[in-house]
């Protein structure tokens, strides 16, 4: 997603917090004990992406979960070929004030990805890989439960095949997200 794309969405989630009397009605979204589902993904020319998360307000504002994701890619470079990746991270989340029915977080994760690569010019091959990523987030109230959600975050791999090096994977990469989510 393009920088002045993302500003675009950020911003009118912002205008859409002001008139989101449902979401002002209700406070508390981020208090202990409540719980939040989410599902979101991602499609561009070259990659679909889709996966759902689960967390637990474990103290106010503070809420650890897991996400689970799935990716398909295809490629050009170095020759034609497709990437599908399963992914499972292990994140916490802090939420940082709400803005009435508008609340800014950051959050960080640790992760592990089995990826697999094939294609009729390359060997098949799967790797597994572990991460972690650092970022914030918004997530927009448009209802008394019902959110919608986007976090931008840059995501490190450590431990990189040297198979997955001489390619062109990237271990270092800015990642966004939109979904979805209830919280309950």
């Amino acid at each position: 997603m393009k920088r002045s794309t993302m500003v675009a969405v950020v911003v009118a989630l912002a205008v859409l917090a002001c008139w989101s009397p449902a979401a002002k009605a209700r406070t508390g979204f981020t208090d202990e004990g409540n719980m939040s589902l989410s599902i979101g993904g991602g499609l561009s020319s070259n990659v679909f992406s889709i996966g759902g998360s689960f967390g637990y307000f474990i103290r106010d504002n503070l809420m650890p979960g897991i996400c689970y994701f799935y990716v398909h890619e295809s490629r050009d470079k170095p020759v034609s070929h497709t990437v599908d990746s399963n992914q499972l991270n292990l994140f916490l989340r802090y939420y940082i004030v709400d803005l009435g029915g508008l609340i800014p977080f950051v959050t960080g994760d640790v992760g592990y990805e089995n990826r697999s690569q094939s294609g009729a010019d390359i060997v098949d091959q799967s790797f597994n890989l572990y991460n972690v990523m650092g970022g914030g987030g918004i997530v927009f109230f448009v209802g008394s439960n019902f959110a919608i959600e986007a976090t931008l975050g840059m995501r490190k791999y450590v431990s990189v095949p040297k198979a997955l090096e001489d390619g062109d994977f990237d271990d270092q990469k800015l990642e966004y997200y939109i979904g979805f989510g209830i919280y309950l």
